[in-house]
């Protein structure tokens, strides 16, 4: 059995982050976190360094059970986090309250993990 993971932030950028990802206007909204990380014998902790909200005006599609981004948004992202050995966290809202992950969560997810 693995270790497990958890993910530490401050309340300041947990109230940054909760805000971003529920604006009110109802519709899912995705955010690239950077962390720092320590790996241990009994668990993992990952350290929130950076919080990169992915602007509505660039997501292809929000709407209260969907969202999509252009790829080529992240890539500085991912470049940095590659060159300053960061980890990677995606998160997304579902404003409606939808405590699960969806069917398009679980594709894009084994989409990702090809």
């Amino acid at each position: 059995m693995s270790a497990p993971i958890t993910l530490a932030f401050s309340g300041d950028q947990h109230e940054h982050l909760k805000s971003f990802l529920f604006p009110g206007d109802g519709k899912e909204a995705v955010a690239i976190l950077l962390c720092g990380h320590r790996a241990g014998d009994r668990s993992h902790r990952l350290v929130v360094r950076e919080i990169h909200g992915i602007p509505y005006d660039e997501c292809s599609e929000r709407t209260p059970l969907r969202v999509t981004w252009p790829p080529d948004y992240t890539v500085p992202m991912l470049e940095r986090a590659a060159a300053e050995g960061l980890s990677v966290v995606k998160v997304h809202s579902h404003p409606g309250g939808y405590a699960a992950f969806s069917l398009t969560d679980d594709k894009s997810d084994a989409h990702c993990s090809r």
